[in-house]
């Protein structure tokens, strides 16, 4: 995720905490809760992206680094979709 991104998502947690803070009849533990909630969610569905060392034949024994996403395990989507 990008810098500018995180920075997005956490200017609307910290407005969503000041609004809860400073006005009545809203309750933070929801919005923590919502947010503890997403970040659980977010991370059982977000492809893992890992780096290999790939031996290439062709290149005579020249490693080379590729970036790859492995599958997600059906076990985490389906935790994932009772969760919502």
């Amino acid at each position: 995720m990008g810098s500018q991104q995180l920075t997005s998502i956490g200017l609307i947690v910290s407005i969503n905490i000041v609004f809860g803070l400073v006005s009545t009849g809203i309750d933070n533990a929801a919005h923590f809760g919502g947010l503890l909630a997403g970040g659980f969610v977010a991370w059982l569905t977000t492809p893992r992206e890992r780096l290999f060392v790939l031996q290439d034949p062709v290149d005579l024994g020249q490693s080379r680094v590729t970036l790859k996403t492995d599958v997600q395990s059906t076990s985490k989507l389906t935790l994932a979709i009772l969760v919502l």
